[in-house]
C-alpha cells in the first residue's frame, strides 16, 4: 500500500499464526490489540526460565523469548531496558535472524554520530527486506525510523531529504505490519507511532485517522494528547477541545504543560480568550520554564487584545522570577508596566531594549540608534495612543 493511502477498517478477529504456540500466541494478542496481554506472555516465559537448571533450557527458546521482550520494551521506547535484551540475544546468538536485528537496533541506539546510526539503520532495512513477514523485524524497523527523527540523538542533524526517506520508510514498514496482523487491528501504539511519523510528512488527515484508532483501542492521556495535538494543529480547534479536556481529567487534572499549552492555543484560535489565558496560567504552573511554543508572547498579545494589561504585566512578572534571562519577556514587561501606569517603566523600557521587525530583542546603541521610525517606536514603547494618531493623520 501506498504511504499516505487510508486503509481498510480491520475486523477485530485475529490472523492465522503459524510457529511456535507461545510466540503464535504473542502475535495473536498484538493483532488483537492486547499488548499488555503479549507482554504478559512473555514475562510468564522469563519467569518460568528461573525455576529451570540452565541445561534444560534451550538456546533458541532464550533467544527467542529475549529478543521479544526487547521489542515489546523498544515499541514503549524502553530504549535502555530493550538494550539489556537485545545484549543478550546478540552475546547469545549473534547469526541469527534475532540475533542480527539486535546488533542493528543496539547500533543505532549506541551510535556515536549519525552516519554511524545509518549504517546500522540500513542494516535493519535490509533485514527487513528479507524477512517481509517477520512481525518484529517489521514493527522495530518502524519504530527505529520515528526514533531517528524523533527525538533520538541525530535528530536535529538529520536533513530534510534524510527525514522523508527515513519516515516514508517507517510508515511503509508499519503498513506492512498492520497487514501481516489482519484481520486484527494490531497494538495502540503502532497506531500511534504511524501517526507521528505522517505528521513528519504532512499527512495529517490520515494521522488523525490512526491517532483516533489508538483512542478507540487505549483511552489513556497519551493518546487523547496525541489526537487532540493533531486536532490543534489541523484546525480543527472546536473538535480539539473536548479530547484536551478529557485528556486533562484522565491525568487527574494536574497541570500539564503541553496538554495545556495546546488547549490554550484551541480557545485562542476561537477567540476564547479568557479560557486561552487560564489554560495557558496552568501550563506555566506545571513548568514556569517551559515557553513551549512560544505561548508566553501569545499569553501577553491576548492581554493587549483584551485591554487586559494588569493581567498580562502579572505574567510577564511571574515569568520573570523564574526565568530572569527572558530577554523578550524583559520588554513586555516594561510595555505592560508603561501602560499600568508603573513610574519605573520608562528606565526598565530603556534598560530592557526594545524589538526589530524580526522579533529579536536588541539594545539601544551609545548613540540610541536602534529604533528606525517613529511608527516602530510607539509601537516598541506600547504607546498605542501615538502610534494610531500617526496613522490617522498619514
Amino acid at each position: 500500500m501506498e504511504a499516505g493511502a487510508k486503509p481498510a477498517v480491520a475486523n477485530p478477529t485475529v490472523p492465522e499464526v503459524i510457529g511456535k504456540a507461545w510466540e503464535a500466541s504473542v502475535i495473536r494478542a498484538l493483532a488483537a490489540g492486547k499488548q499488555t496481554d503479549a507482554e504478559d506472555i512473555v514475562q510468564s516465559r522469563l519467569e518460568g526460565f528461573r525455576n529451570k537448571q540452565k541445561g534444560q533450557i534451550a538456546k533458541e527458546a532464550f533467544v527467542q523469548t529475549f529478543f521479544w521482550q526487547g521489542v515489546l520494551e523498544r515499541s514503549r521506547f524502553q530504549v535502555e531496558r530493550a538494550s539489556v535484551c537485545f545484549g543478550i540475544v546478540l552475546g547469545l546468538d549473534p547469526n541469527s535472524l534475532e540475533g542480527r536485528t539486535a546488533a542493528a537496533i543496539i547500533g543505532i541506539d549506541c551510535a556515536a554520530n549519525k552516519p554511524t546510526a545509518f549504517h546500522f539503520y540500513n542494516a535493519l532495512l535490509t533485514l527487513a527486506e528479507q524477512n517481509p513477514k517477520s512481525v518484529p523485524v517489521l514493527w522495530l524497523t518502524g519504530i527505529m525510523s520515528r526514533s531517528l527523527t524523533g527525538n533520538g540523538p541525530y535528530s536535529n542533524s538529520i536533513s530534510y531529504p534524510e527525514r522523508v526517506r527515513i519516515c516514508n520508510s517507517g510508515v511503509q514498514h508499519y503498513e506492512k505490519l498492520l497487514k501481516e496482523m489482519l484481520p486484527g487491528n494490531g497494538p495502540a501504539l503502532v497506531h500511534q507511532t504511524l501517526a507521528n511519523l505522517l505528521d513528519e510528512l504532512d499527512c495529517h488527515d490520515l494521522a488523525i485517522y490512526y491517532r483516533e484508532m489508538a483512542v478507540s483501542m487505549e483511552r489513556a492521556p497519551w493518546s487523547l494528547g496525541g489526537l487532540g495535538t493533531e486536532l490543534v494543529a489541523t484546525g480543527y480547534y472546536e473538535e480539539a477541545i473536548p479530547v484536551l479536556q478529557e485528556t486533562v481529567q484522565l491525568s487527574g487534572n494536574q497541570p500539564s504543560l503541553f496538554q495545556h499549552e495546546k488547549l490554550g492555543r484551541a480557545f485562542a484560535n476561537l477567540a476564547r480568550y479568557p479560557e486561552a489565558l487560564d489554560a495557558w496560567d496552568l501550563a506555566f504552573t506545571a513548568k514556569p520554564t517551559g515557553n513551549q511554543n512560544g505561548y508566553w508572547d501569545e499569553y501577553i498579545k491576548l492581554c493587549r487584545i483584551t485591554g487586559d494589561y494588569p493581567r498580562g504585566w502579572a505574567f510577564a512578572k511571574k515569568v520573570l522570577e523564574q526565568n530572569p534571562n527572558a530577554k523578550v519577556m524583559q520588554v513586555w514587561e516594561a510595555r505592560m508596566a508603561a501602560v499600568c501606569g508603573d513610574p519605573d517603566a520608562t528606565r526598565r523600557q530603556k534598560a530592557a531594549g526594545t524589538f526589530k521587525f524580526n522579533g529579536k530583542v536588541i539594545k539601544d546603541d551609545e548613540d540610541g540608534n536602534s529604533t528606525p521610525n517613529p511608527w516602530s517606536l510607539a509601537l516598541d514603547y506600547g504607546d498605542e495612543k501615538a502610534f494610531f494618531n500617526m496613522v490617522l493623520n498619514q
